[in-house]
């Protein structure tokens, strides 16, 4: 071994003496330990100088302290729906769960509770009476299986349809009146046309048109109407 020349670890079998990070190393990763989220509009600036420096993705991520993966999606969604594509896009909630506010679940449950025989329609029906309180019956669900309660399928004897007649047993027991407005397009002149019908045989009893509308014209067919009877 020759004198006065420095032995390095190497040489004598020790593994590498570790050199310290220097700041051109540890700049990326600090940024990114304590930058926080970046709002829209700093990421179109970084988008407009990325583009600008001619820099690939991943060179210039490096500087900024993003992923080339994370620039190429803003660029995408920029080119998509422009600044709006730059926004933090919701995560949404685990299916089942609900997005209600505390007090409207609070509600739900505390109606349940004192009213064991009510559904999710009749829930949200009491809901909709008050401002602010309103949930689907979906949603309505989702808070009461959150809270415990089991969902349980009821069947339901189909009802008999019942045949409702519209019509008096005999002619003139009821009358019914239309009031209605067309337009003469040729002369450019509005009528108004009023009818009395029959409930039981829809035979048109009385009817007038006229240039106007008012009380005094309706009651006016209607005595006339009466009179041929």
């Amino acid at each position: 071994m020759e004198e006065g020349r420095p032995v390095s670890s190497s040489e004598v079998g020790g593994s590498p003496t570790p050199q310290p990070p220097t700041a051109e190393n540890s700049e990326s990763t600090s940024a990114r330990a304590t930058r926080g989220p970046m709002t829209p509009q700093q990421r179109v600036v970084l988008l407009d100088i990325w583009e600008r420096s001619g820099s690939s993705a991943e060179e210039f991520g490096e500087l900024v302290g993003v992923t080339g993966t994370t620039l190429y999606q803003w660029r995408k969604r920029f080119l998509k729906d422009g600044p709006l594509g730059l926004m933090d896009r919701p995560r949404g909630v685990p299916k089942g769960t609900t997005r209600l506010p505390q007090a409207t679940q609070r509600a739900i449950v505390l109606m349940k509770a004192q009213h064991p025989d009510w559904g999710c329609d009749r829930i949200h029906d009491m809901l909709m009476r008050c401002e602010g309180y309103g949930a689907s019956p979906g949603a309505i669900l989702n808070v009461l299986r959150e809270a415990g309660y089991v969902t349980e399928e009821i069947e339901r004897t189909p009802r008999e349809e019942t045949v409702h007649r519209f019509e008096r047993a005999r002619p003139n027991q009821l009358w019914q009146s239309d009031l209605f407005t067309f337009l003469l397009k040729r002369e450019g002149r509005r009528l108004w046309m009023v009818a009395f019908v029959d409930d039981h045989s829809r035979f048109v009893v009385g009817y007038g048109v006229w240039a106007s509308s008012g009380g005094a014209l309706v009651r006016e067919v209607l005595e006339a109407a009466i009179a041929l009877r």
